[in-house]
């Protein structure tokens, strides 16, 4: 029934000029009806000098809706809207979108409009008895000759103080002398600062970011910080005092015709920034409208949190809700969502097969339409500041997060060109050595895929041809030597392209003394090559096997042989396996290696475990005495038996002799402690009293045993 108070400040910040009042009494001017006034009866005192007594009592009830009752807000509300429905204007259209509780807000472009609606608005509330007082507007007219201006200069805005003289949102904060020493000290503060449009963000962050490390350390509301936390603290204290208050322009004058979303996400939170611009081909200045700032949560019993490109994501999505709510506030023509990841712009045209968790938010992502996604650099990236945090003074310096970064202020032609896609190809073709001399400047090596994930080579080969099926996908065979991966099934030559390719990460750290130690040469790929004591014997340089440093991926090729090889002995893996790959020292290597990973191998070489030596029986078995003087008890059972033509239960007790091994048993219609104790009664009457007993610890014997002694 309530609007969005955010949409209400939203649409406050559009108009020239604000004019805000409030119902006088507002709950009390709505009658309940006689046949519900019941339900609302209370006691009083008749006398309150006297003590509470029966005598003393007297009950009321209220005639009009009760302030602070749960329902009350929604039958004020209810009563207004009916109002405002049976009037049918724009004005009373403009008074449901804007009215929270009792408080109402009215925009307008001139002076005499916004006096004109101040006006009617007054009247429209007379037909129900209700009387509009407290106006303040950032002009000074009287509305008529009865009703006048509120002369303050500090006005509540819904929460938010507003300088109406200025025309200004205002924040204060001050703290205390003695500083900030507890949680709880911490969290009042800054939570004291009331901006629910987000403008304040990155200076926020800071402690929000302290608060979540006091919570992760399990520190109590009123215990006294920690040193390193308590330095943090001090540092923003200072930077908290050298500017005590901030001052924002009420007023944002553009038509909000384009929404500009920038999102960031870095390891410890994620932002957003809004802006408002005006669709011009002349320049104009973008205001911020909204800021939020979001932590990463922590994982537990650990630091981590999730990989940056899922929190770019999770950023992302952030942004089109937010977007989302902003297009159901205001009228935009146009929305663009801006990130510096280009990871996630990938993700949006192409998702990953088989992550779950990306393909659900890109799927709510791409529910939400008409958003045109580009890139922008981090330098240029007013969301960065939400991210990670800014002081007071540099923020209010900042004009990056005020009104976005300067292109953004010309049209549309002179924004950067989102040429994100064809840069972030060639760069990974580069590192790994797909694109020639003549296509490059400079050639870097750098492991594309992360080795130590992968328990199998084939797994890994094939991760790497998918890998090069989407570049040569998405870079339309623009690159010489993608073209000979194809749509079809994966063929010989892919594979050996992708081994190739694996080869040379794997190389990229081979050092000029193990080249000369080991007399290594390159081949027309660039690899590098073990030629030995054979170079006479093979001409090719591509018969000798690949050089292959130890890591993870030799560990992958010695159990890729091994398994292939029906797990046969660590001199026929290493024949066989540098026929195509050559390890230093590979025999050591390949059985430490099959030590470590060949559980089935193990199993034959371990010695296997010799069962130890039986103790000697104990004294009350070998040694001859009266029978059942030494007794072992155990009870068994249920068994099923017919009595009286019913099926019932029954248990055992079976008691034998350690000397003789004789057995005596007696019959128990329950396992409860009582029947043990009978049993045992009817044991003792039959063989006599025992010297030593010896049971488990089942309960019903150790009660047994105690109510027994």
């Amino acid at each position: 029934m309530l609007p969005s108070l955010i949409g209400i400040l939203l649409r406050a910040r559009q108009g020239r000029y604000l004019v805000i009042a409030d119902v006088e009494k507002a709950f009390l001017q709505v009658s309940l009806k006689r046949e519900d006034r019941d339900v609302t009866r209370f006691l009083w005192l008749k006398d309150k000098s006297k003590e509470v007594t029966q005598e003393n009592l007297v009950i009321f009830r209220f005639a009009r809706v009760p302030f602070g009752v749960v329902s009350s807000p929604f039958l004020l509300a209810a009563v207004i809207r009916h109002l405002l429905t049976e009037e049918h204007s724009k004005l009373s259209i403009e008074i449901a979108k804007n009215l929270y509780v009792d408080n109402v807000v009215l925009t307008s472009e001139s002076e005499s409009e916004s006096i004109r609606k101040a006006k009617k608005a007054k009247e429209l509330f007379k037909k129900a008895k209700m009387q509009l007082r407290e106006f303040h507007a950032n002009h000074g007219i009287n509305i008529d000759n009865e009703q006048e201006m509120t002369e303050k200069t500090k006005v509540k805005l819904l929460g938010i103080e507003w300088n109406n003289s200025k025309d200004e949102f205002t924040w204060n904060w001050k703290i205390p002398q003695e500083g900030l020493q507890t949680k709880r000290q911490i969290l009042q503060f800054y939570a004291g600062i009331y901006d629910p449009l987000g403008l304040l963000s990155p200076i926020i962050l800071p402690w929000k970011l302290l608060i979540q490390d006091l919570w992760k350390k399990g520190m109590s509301w009123d215990e006294n910080l920690e040193p390193e936390e308590m330095r943090r603290c001090l540092e923003l204290e200072r930077a908290f005092n050298q500017l005590e208050i901030m001052e924002i322009s009420r007023w944002t004058p553009q038509e909000y015709s384009e929404i500009h979303v920038f999102v960031d996400a870095s390891e410890k939170a994620m932002g957003l920034a809004i802006y408002a611009r005006r669709s011009s081909n002349t320049p104009c200045k973008p205001q911020l409208i909204y800021g939020k700032t979001r932590l990463v949560p922590k994982r537990e019993n650990t630091n981590q949190s999730a990989s940056i490109p899922r929190l770019e994501l999770l950023a992302v999505t952030l942004g089109v809700r937010a977007l989302e709510f902003i297009r159901q506030e205001i009228d935009v023509e146009k929305t663009y969502l801006w990130t510096d990841s280009a990871c996630v712009l990938h993700w949006l045209r192409k998702p990953p097969v088989g992550s779950k968790y990306i393909s659900n938010r890109i799927d709510e992502i791409r529910r939400c339409k008409e958003i045109e996604y580009r890139h922008v650099r981090s330098s240029n990236n007013p969301a960065d500041h939400a991210s990670r945090g800014l002081l007071p003074q540099k923020l209010k310096e900042n004009l990056l997060w005020w009104n976005g970064p300067s292109w953004l202020w010309e049209p549309k032609e002179n924004w950067p060109e989102n040429k994100v896609m064809e840069e972030s190809i060639i760069s990974v073709c580069m590192s790994m050595g797909l694109m020639e001399k003549e296509e490059i400047q400079s050639q870097k090596v750098m492991a594309l895929i992360d080795e130590t994930r992968f328990s199998s080579l084939l797994k890994l080969i094939r991760t790497i041809l998918y890998v090069l099926r989407f570049l040569t996908k998405i870079s339309k065979e623009k690159i010489r030597n993608l073209r000979v991966f194809s749509k079809e099934n994966f063929t010989s030559k892919e594979y050996e392209k992708a081994t190739q390719l694996l080869v040379k990460m794997a190389q990229s750290n081979i050092t000029q003394k193990e080249i000369e130690h080991w007399g290594l040469r390159r081949d027309q790929n660039g690899n590098w090559r073990c030629v030995g004591r054979l170079r006479q014997a093979m001409p090719q340089i591509e018969d000798f096997p690949y050089f292959i440093n130890r890591g993870k991926f030799a560990e992958l090729i010695v159990k890729h042989y091994h398994e292939n090889s029906f797990h046969a002995s660590v001199h026929y893996t290493w024949s066989k396996m540098r026929q195509r790959y050559w390890i230093p020292h590979g025999r050591s290597y390949i059985k430490k290696i099959l030590r470590k990973i060949c559980k089935g191998c193990a199993m034959w070489v371990v010695t296997p475990f010799e069962q130890p030596d039986f103790p000697p029986y104990p004294t009350a078995r070998v040694t001859a005495t009266q029978p059942f003087e030494t007794t072992g008890v155990d009870l068994f059972g249920p068994i099923t038996i017919m009595e009286n033509h019913v099926k019932t239960k029954r248990w055992v007790a079976l008691f034998t002799c350690l000397a003789t091994r004789a057995v005596h048993l007696e019959v128990m219609e329950t396992m409860s402690a009582e029947q043990c104790i009978q049993a045992f009664r009817r044991f003792i009457s039959r063989r006599k009293q025992p010297k030593h007993i010896i049971s488990d610890n089942g309960k019903n014997l150790i009660a047994a045993s105690k109510l027994a002694i």
